[in-house]
């Protein structure tokens, strides 16, 4: 007769229950999830916009003071392709190094801090967005940073 196993007895702990962000949630789990998620939203409600501007509707894009087509450019590269690259790089990284990458309620902290600089940006409240914009984008090579020098994984220095 086979031996019985034991019982594990190192189970998780419950997240405390003020916890606003869940970090077992599958959103969670991986950067590109989120990242991804809002890119796409971000994608549809930017080609929305554009398309009303294109086709003579007056004012849908003069929440900005930039220049329409400057403004599309802009949240393209910034916005979209932005959140595609780190997406991409904060999941990947973890696969290079074999360590964890950000997640749970860090990762959503990040992902706020990229929905509150598109909307300061569009309410037009610029030092605000380019503050958070920027702290988006240095949090995020920070975390990659981290893990590939944690690593000493040399060959994806380049990134």
């Amino acid at each position: 007769m086979p031996p019985l196993k034991q019982q594990e007895t190192t189970a998780q702990a419950e997240p405390p229950k003020y916890s606003i962000v869940r970090a077992e949630h599958p959103l969670w789990l991986l950067p590109f999830r989120p990242n991804f998620l809002l890119a796409a939203s971000y994608a549809v409600l930017s080609i929305l916009l554009w398309s009303l501007y294109l086709n003579g509707v007056a004012g849908v894009l003069t929440f900005t003071k930039l220049w329409p087509t400057l403004w599309h450019v802009h949240e393209m590269i910034f916005a979209f392709g932005g959140l595609c690259a780190m997406g991409f790089l904060l999941t990947a990284v973890q696969n290079w190094t074999g360590l964890r990458s950000l997640n749970g309620a860090y990762l959503a902290l990040l992902t706020v801090t990229w929905i509150v600089a598109r909307l300061c940006f569009w309410l037009e409240l610029a030092i605000p967005a380019i503050v958070l914009q920027g702290a988006w984008w240095l949090a995020g090579i920070a975390v990659f940073l981290n893990l590939v020098i944690q690593n000493q994984s040399r060959r994806n220095y380049q990134f």
